[in-house]
């Protein structure tokens, strides 16, 4: 009968704060090519210590004299990425892997510049390239997961998951990500067991946690959403999103008037949010039939909910059919 938000984990962008690299890995050099691998040095080094410009600078030397100078390229993405020019850095990369396909670094790089400009079907087919170059790469078995999970494909996107937890067991993004995979499937036992691993790896960002509460109420584990959503709320009193899903764990088990007053404690906090404002017109029209329908004033103040909630997002058919189905009741 309510509608309610979804609350999903971009655990994508969790996951890329975490897999930038450092240096540049070198080529193989040749006497002739000393000069240039010492400047590339040199280059690595300004970068180590965050003098990025100078860096920049000794890089665009060695392209000068070198344009094909592979290490170089990937050090001016490297560069242009912490900067956050991620088209820049991406036309780099992509320079990188023209001169050599089977640049596992360039490769990954380039797929995980596409994930981070939303280029999420690119970022694919590059993750997959860079898979057929290093079939163990961690990173890129983990964000090629993230990525289909981006475009609705947790099918596709699960047995990357799942070997990126294989490969390291230990890795709190990898557990969520693998726990979204098993919920967007509806295998929310399972997505359970992962978030909980997860938090015993770390403390959970708070969408993850919700994330956690939201697979708890669709087991009908209410006392455990309970506890979660209470946890978060200690953490954040003004988190809307966590009182208005304590809102809805309390409806589901029974008590409408801690319903109701959670719903509007979130109001008071979001006058506009339109999964609240449906949860007091739920709970208002279940005292209203519970009640007989005797007092007038709550099938009232339900419908009136509800229509404000329609004002505020409009593609609500099923709330707009509630109103139809209750206003002459």
């Amino acid at each position: 009968m309510k509608t309610h938000k979804k609350y999903t984990v971009v655990a994508s962008m969790l996951t890329v704060a975490l897999l930038t690299t450092g240096c540049v890995e070198l080529a193989k050099t040749g006497p002739d090519e000393i000069e240039q691998q010492q400047l590339i040095q040199q280059a690595i080094g300004y970068q180590q210590e965050g003098l990025y410009e100078s860096a920049l600078v000794a890089f665009e030397l060695v392209l000068e004299e070198n344009p094909n100078q592979i290490d170089a390229h990937i050090g001016v993405g490297d560069i242009y990425e912490v900067r956050g020019g991620y088209e820049q850095a991406a036309r780099k990369y992509d320079e990188a892997r023209r001169l050599d396909p089977s640049n596992y670094k360039a490769t990954y790089k380039l797929g995980l510049m596409y994930q981070l400009l939303n280029r999420v079907r690119d970022a694919i087919n590059t993750y997959l390239a860079a898979l057929a170059i290093e079939p163990n790469s961690f990173e890129a078995n983990l964000n090629l997961a993230t990525a289909y999970l981006q475009i609705d494909q947790p099918q596709v996107g699960l047995p990357y998951a799942e070997k990126a937890v294989k490969i390291n067991p230990q890795s709190q993004p990898a557990r969520v990500n693998l726990g979204s995979m098993y919920a967007a499937l509806g295998q929310y036992q399972l997505a359970i067991d992962e978030y909980r691993t997860a938090a015993e790896l770390g403390n959970l960002e708070p969408e993850i946690a919700l994330n956690l509460a939201d697979a708890f109420l669709r087991t009908g584990n209410y006392p455990r959403a309970k506890n979660t959503l209470e946890a978060l709320i200690r953490q954040d009193p003004n988190s809307v999103v966590a009182i208005e899903r304590l809102g809805y764990t309390h409806f589901k088990m029974g008590e409408y008037e801690r319903s109701l007053l959670l719903y509007r404690q979130a109001l008071d906090l979001d006058p506009n949010d339109t999964a609240s404002l449906n949860g007091v017109g739920v709970n208002l029209m279940t005292l209203y039939l519970r009640g007989k329908r005797e007092d007038i004033t709550l099938r009232n103040e339900a419908i009136d909910m509800w229509r404000r909630s329609v004002r505020v997002e409009p593609n609500q058919q099923r709330i707009v059919d509630l109103i139809a189905r209750y206003r002459n009741l």
